[in-house]
């Protein structure tokens, strides 16, 4: 007589994860390893885009920060991964939850040196976007810079290609933000050759004079 399978609630539990951890991971598309193999050609080479903020007014403190910060990553799980290689790669790198996520690693503070006007910033955002990704970590990190002239700060948002393409990228900075309040559709200068349409966004009130630019 065979007897029946029994499972315990830890078996059953072990299993449920594992399944979890299963479907949590997403191989990356052929672009994207391209992206990474690129990368690795050339040690000076980073694939990070960035989008920077000018806001009025004080910078957050770390607890406004880090309640800003808990609204982006609940809608964007993808900022919880981490890139996953396989020994030998026997299989396509593939994105898993990073099981040692501090959002701490993910966020810099700096202050620009006097007088603290846009050149000194424009200098600060060519180091921090040539500086790379730690790839045993989910592959972003925002950096904090006050001390901007005119009573101002600056945010840098940094992900890497395989995350983010530019256009998603300014998503990214705009999902931090309350969502829209009815307002009509504004158009804010990118850059000197074209506009782009954008929602103005009820966010926080230290973020609510951004002006992003690209």
């Amino acid at each position: 007589m065979v007897k029946p399978w029994r499972f315990s609630r830890s078996s059953l539990s072990d299993a449920a994860a594992t399944a979890e951890q299963v479907l949590t991971m997403t191989h990356l598309g052929p672009l994207d390893i391209g992206f990474l193999e690129l990368e690795d050609s050339d040690p000076h080479i980073s694939l990070a885009i960035g989008v920077v903020a000018i806001i009025a007014g004080p910078a957050p403190n770390q607890q406004e920060l880090r309640i800003w910060l808990d609204r982006g990553l609940e809608s964007h799980a993808r900022l919880r991964q981490r890139v996953r290689r396989t020994p030998l790669d026997v299989s396509g790198p593939a994105w898993e939850d990073d099981p040692h996520f501090a959002l701490a690693h993910h966020i810099r503070r700096t202050a620009l040196p006097e007088p603290g006007g846009e050149p000194q910033l424009r200098e600060l955002v060519a180091t921090e976007i040539t500086e790379r990704l730690d790839r045993d970590h989910p592959l972003w990190r925002i950096t904090i810079v006050e001390h901007l002239a005119g009573d101002r700060w600056a945010m840098i948002v940094r992900a890497h290609h395989t995350m983010v393409d530019g256009i998603s990228g300014i998503t990214l900075l705009e999902s931090f933000c309350d969502g829209p309040t009815g307002a009509a559709e504004r158009t804010a200068p990118w850059d000197s050759s074209a506009d782009m349409p954008w929602r103005e966004p009820n966010c926080p009130r230290w973020t609510r004079s951004a002006r992003r630019r690209a």
